[in-house]
């Protein structure tokens, strides 16, 4: 059942395109609560590669669900879904508008649908089956489309987590992942709101901009340090964070440079790609106005002035 007197705010749109700034912008005009929607903000030590806001920023600015988690931890959609749910429910026990703020389009999409209430991970099995996965994905695929054909369907064949999960789940339950249920749909109403560029150049041009920052912010230096600490290491699901694998592979001459550059500045346009396919797809969007925030807060609050005046 929806509860209609209370509003929840997304703020959406690919990477480097001002969210965490207008965010900002917003707190100091309303009294909300910003919730991080971001799969690489969760981790602790990580702060120049994920672009994450600064000491000063987090302590004016208190966002929940950044610095949650180590490096050599895992968080999962399912992780993020009840940390969410909790924080947003508090936001409002606190008399705050949950201000949900990030570019992990599937963490929204979890939210609104609900998520698959499936059997408690068993780490040391899907280690085996991920292991496996690697060596030998399509053998993997063909006895997962004999034992659950839907899920298969669903799955391309190099998606190695979400093939690796389906097979643990068989096997830790005896059930297939298709024949799991969706929890509850998001019960709050949701003013969902994006920031898009008119053209794609701009944004690579601010992404180019803010990697040659990270780099002179020493980037090099963090994630040295993450693993000289042993903090971080190369199997760690952190490393999937953009960045961090160029990097370790070019402080250890891997490659040079340049190309580690290149292939972190390529991989960030590629997620924009993605983020940018997420939001085409998208419904009930309000779209804002790429570097001006002031215009952008200004449709944010006439809208949310609407809400209450029609709640």
């Amino acid at each position: 059942m929806i509860e209609n007197n209370k509003v929840v705010i997304f703020l959406m749109g690919p990477t480097c395109c001002g969210k965490t700034s207008l965010a900002m912008d917003i707190h100091n005009s309303i009294n909300s609560q910003i919730i991080s929607v971001d799969s690489s903000l969760v981790y602790k030590k990580m702060n120049i590669g994920t672009a994450k806001p600064t000491i000063n920023e987090l302590k004016k600015y208190p966002h929940k669900l950044v610095d949650i988690k180590y490096p050599n931890e895992c968080y999962s959609v399912a992780d993020f879904y009840s940390d969410a749910l909790r924080e947003i429910k508090q936001a409002f026990l606190s008399n705050k508008v949950p201000l949900l703020v990030g570019g992990t389009m599937l963490y929204y999409k979890i939210l609104l649908e609900g998520l698959i209430n499936l059997p408690k991970k068993n780490v040391n099995l899907s280690k085996r089956i991920t292991l496996c996965a690697k060596n030998n994905r399509i053998l993997l695929h063909k006895k997962l489309s004999k034992i659950d054909p839907c899920s298969a369907s669903k799955i391309n064949i190099n998606d190695i987590y979400r093939l690796s999960r389906a097979l643990e789940v068989y096997y830790t339950s005896g059930k297939k992942k298709s024949s799991f249920f969706k929890k509850k749909r998001f019960k709050y109403t949701v003013l969902q709101f994006v920031i898009v560029p008119i053209e794609k150049k701009f944004l690579y041009n601010r992404i180019f901009y803010r990697l040659q920052k990270m780099i002179n912010l020493g980037f090099e230096k963090e994630v040295y340090e993450l693993f000289k600490n042993n903090v971080l290491h190369v199997k760690s699901q952190a490393m999937n964070c953009i960045g961090y694998s160029q990097m370790w592979n070019f402080i250890n001459e891997k490659i040079t440079y340049d190309q580690m550059f290149n292939e972190i500045f390529f991989l960030t346009k590629k997620l924009v790609k993605k983020q940018m396919t997420w939001i085409r797809s998208w419904k009930n969007l309000n779209f804002l106005y790429f570097e001006n925030n002031k215009k952008s807060k200004d449709k944010i609050f006439k809208i949310l002035k609407n809400f209450k005046k029609n709640s």
